[in-house]
């Protein structure tokens, strides 16, 4: 509210116009309402670009109104505006505001006329476009791993969010639905909808595999005991094998090995990883199911 200096006579605004958001699919009429006292006359400004220079233009002047509307109410205290089909970019953003101009009631302190007139604040438009979406991609995961899939709405929210595993419901109202540990009777369909204010939706549709967990198993161990010379080379051969879900045969299991070793007379806390080169001794393939470890000292026994 604005109390121009001097006698109550002066125009004062107790409600300015209020933004609006329009819906795209449903709208076609917007109004301005504005409540102000002791105004001998009432016009409305646009904030718009004219020769070059952004600034506030009455409505009434000439190509002053963004084309694709009809206006009404320019010297009331309540401006419409109907669409007619023009383009809604021309309205996007748009800024508005209320002009009160003073009668000759309204005097400063020192009695004299004031002229100056008294504004609302600004009013805009933002319009509410169909929402398009960006679902999460389908993907395959092992069972027992955590999951976060990920929804990008754009088109003018906010925005509420429903996921669907098949006909039931899932997650919240986010953009984002987590799983801690998925399970195999987490695969399957899954949708995600998103809505804005306007009620316009966008839904997607991806899948989620589960693969079952099934650890790998030592099908050939290393040798507890190898003899070798001193500074001479030794090797350690171990395969890891894994059954698939529903195959009755083995098969090598894929991933990366890791050799580890205790210092003679070490305890359960004293096994340390192989490396390439520990404790003066050069390792090769560490990482894989053959260890080989040459310029062996004798001190290295255990």
């Amino acid at each position: 509210m604005w109390l121009r200096e001097g006698v109550s006579q002066c125009p004062i605004f107790s409600r300015s116009p209020s933004s609006a958001r329009v819906c795209v699919s449903t709208t076609s009429f917007v109004a301005f309402p504005a409540e102000v006292t002791n105004a001998q006359t009432l016009s409305w400004e646009v904030y718009k670009k004219t020769d070059g220079r952004w600034g506030w233009v009455d409505l009434s002047a000439p190509n002053a109104q963004p084309v694709g509307a009809n206006w009404s109410g320019l010297n009331t205290n309540t401006l419409s505006l109907r669409f007619n089909g023009g383009a809604l970019s021309n309205f996007d953003n748009l800024q508005i505001r209320c002009k009160a101009t003073p009668g000759p009631a309204c005097l400063r302190q020192d009695g004299t006329p004031n002229t100056e007139p008294v504004y609302s604040t600004p009013a805009g438009i933002t319009f509410n476009v169909s929402p398009t979406l960006i679902p999460p991609s389908s993907r395959a995961i092992c069972e027992g791993s955590p999951l976060d899939l990920v929804a990008l709405p754009s088109g003018g929210g906010p925005y509420t969010y429903t996921w669907m595993k098949g006909s039931y419901r899932v997650g919240g109202d986010s953009a984002v639905f987590l799983m801690k540990r998925v399970r195999t009777s987490d695969s399957g369909p899954y949708t995600v909808k998103v809505e804005n204010v306007c009620r316009d939706a966008a839904q997607a549709s991806f899948s989620i595999t589960v693969l079952e967990s099934n650890a790998p198993s030592f099908q050939t161990q290393p040798v507890a005991a190898v003899a070798a010379c001193d500074n001479g080379v030794v090797s350690f051969k171990a395969l890891a094998v894994i059954t698939p879900a529903g195959a009755a045969v083995a098969e090598p299991a894929a991933g990366i090995y890791k050799w580890r070793y205790r210092p003679a007379g070490g305890n359960e806390d004293s096994w340390q990883d192989v490396t390439s080169v520990f404790q003066g001794v050069q390792a090769y393939g560490f990482d894989g199911a053959e260890l080989r470890l040459s310029r062996l000292p004798i001190a290295l026994s255990g």
